[in-house]
């Protein structure tokens, strides 16, 4: 029968070592003969690769960024833990689909995610992106994404995009609370602005109200 192409490590006579791809093929007689081709520098590259992925993978870790890989033609996206933690997700989750993925980006924000990833795609340029994920437990998080295509066909064509996520979550917040209590000076100053020029009676009244109304629409009330 048919046998699949194995690869072997082979010794030279110099001592050194290479890598050939060994294709057996039978002649039907009861013997067979096989095919050899060196693939030391293809196996060299992606022992290569492998080791400054997990390089990678152990550098995010300690600096509590998610890692993202994305196979491009099958859809497989893969993960470090942090990402999982990140999200509130366990282990099971270190791979998944793109649909997965996307339904976790909030849906005011998913549109224009990918489309700044068909850009970065488009125009090799990095990817970067600060928009919400929805955690587990339905929280909405804040991230920094960032990404860039590392792996392309010989047209040209993507075929790997490598990234990461830090949360930023208490970041936004602090912004969004600093935001508000400027907002809230402001109105303060208005107010006091209009106070002091307003006439006593129907004015002094009107002022007072009109204050009174400001703060109750910042305030919600």
């Amino acid at each position: 029968g048919v046998v699949d192409e194995i690869t072997l490590r082979a010794r030279r006579a110099d001592g050194g070592s290479l890598w050939l791809a060994v294709t057996p093929a039978p002649l039907g007689d009861g013997r067979s003969i096989a095919f050899c081709r060196d693939v030391t520098t293809q196996v060299r590259e992606q022992e290569a690769l492998r080791e400054s992925e997990r390089n990678l993978s152990l550098t995010m870790d300690a600096t509590g960024e998610g890692l993202w890989d994305w196979r491009i033609p099958t859809g497989a996206v893969s993960h470090n833990r942090r990402w999982c933690e990140i999200l509130g997700l366990d282990e099971s989750r270190l791979t998944h689909d793109l649909d997965y993925f996307a339904a976790h980006v909030h849906p005011d924000d998913r549109e224009q995610v990918f489309q700044r990833i068909e850009q970065a795609m488009a125009s090799d340029t990095r990817y970067e992106s600060q928009h919400r994920l929805l955690h587990e437990d339905g929280r909405v998080l804040w991230v920094q994404d960032r990404g860039a295509v590392v792996e392309r066909d010989a047209a040209g064509k993507p075929l790997r995009m490598l990234g990461s996520i830090a949360d930023i979550t208490e970041q936004k917040l602090a912004e969004a609370a600093l935001a508000e209590r400027v907002s809230f000076e402001e109105l303060l100053v208005r107010a006091s602005a209009a106070l002091i020029h307003a006439e006593e009676g129907e004015g002094l009244d009107a002022a007072i109200n009109q204050v009174l109304a400001e703060i109750g629409r910042f305030s919600g009330v």
